[in-house]
């Protein structure tokens, strides 16, 4: 299964849409960085600002779907848990 975070107009943010507008555009950014990194790192294949995204993410999962491709269960890649050498942690990094 593929999945998507969303992390502007998400939970992990947890802010109203006016608390979301009144926020500084520093503030804003540095709670958007921080939001990705942490739905990054608990596993979301994908993670978008809001659902006005999702279309393009759909159009990626079939296409990536098309060529074979099958999630892992999640990337490694900032994991504290190793993976083995013969592998990479997932196609979107290329990387162990």
């Amino acid at each position: 299964m593929w999945t998507v975070a969303v992390a502007l107009t998400g939970n992990e943010l947890g802010l109203t849409a006016e608390e979301l507008a009144a926020l500084s555009q520093d503030a804003l950014e540095t709670r958007r960085e921080r939001a990705h990194l942490r739905l990054a790192d608990a596993g979301a294949h994908y993670v978008i600002d809001g659902i006005w995204s999702l279309p393009w993410v759909l159009d990626d999962i079939e296409a990536r779907l098309a060529d074979g491709e099958q999630p892992q269960p999640w990337c490694m890649l900032r994991s504290s848990v190793r993976i083995s050498d013969e592998r990479p942690c997932c196609r979107r990094h290329k990387r162990r």
